[in-house]
């Protein structure tokens, strides 16, 4: 009698992220087909949920980032967004 090993999962957190990584450093939006195609196969449902956990990660941590006061910023040299932005031609105010 032949038993069959195990297969060895192709989706895990971390092989989700360094495909995610490598897309971005590609210059590529990450969706679950590009992710897949990195990885070389793998379950669409496994691929979207780290998928999605891990650009929330990303987007908690750009939160984070711009989050810095003011103050902090000028104190590093930090340039400033400027007060107006540019809209089609017109410069539109930033709401303070």
């Amino acid at each position: 009698m032949v038993i069959p090993m195990a297969r060895r999962a192709m989706v895990t957190d971390e092989t989700v992220t360094h495909a995610v990584e490598a897309l971005f450093a590609e210059k590529l939006d990450p969706t679950v087909e590009r992710v897949r195609a990195k990885l070389g196969g793998g379950s669409y449902t496994t691929i979207n949920r780290v998928l999605a956990a891990v650009l929330q990660n990303r987007q908690s941590q750009a939160t984070q980032i711009s989050d810095v006061p003011p103050t902090l910023s000028r104190s590093a040299n930090v340039p400033s967004a400027p007060s107006t932005l540019p809209c089609n031609g017109r410069r539109l105010a930033r709401s303070s």
